[in-house]
């Protein structure tokens, strides 16, 4: 009776062993997932803080640009139209010249 006494002693004692082996390998797990989840959620909170500076300085750039950007579209189309309208007023001219030549030589 003893030796069933010891028994149930020692496979008690293993079970409460092997109990507290997986509350520690339970614990290391949790931790290990919680240490992971804190890295990736700092991670991603300077991805997305260098996101949003990104965002705000491309946007200020714009702000600042693009008034630039649509005097020169601006001028440079007047300058086109001017330089249309002078070679349309060329044009025009060589033509009078050429019907006027034509003219004196049917005369």
């Amino acid at each position: 009776m003893q030796e069933l006494e010891q028994l149930k002693s020692s496979i008690e004692a293993r079970f409460l062993t092997e109990k507290q082996a997986r509350k520690e390998m339970e614990q290391r797990l949790v931790q290990h997932i919680e240490d992971k989840f804190i890295a990736v959620r700092k991670t991603l909170s300077v991805e997305s803080r260098n996101r949003y500076e990104s965002i705000e300085q491309l946007k200020t750039s714009l702000e600042n640009d693009m008034p630039r950007i649509q005097d020169l579209i601006s001028n440079e189309t007047e300058q086109r139209t001017l330089r249309d309208e002078n070679i349309f007023s060329k044009i025009d001219h060589e033509v009078r010249i050429c019907v006027d030549a034509i003219e004196q030589e049917r005369q």
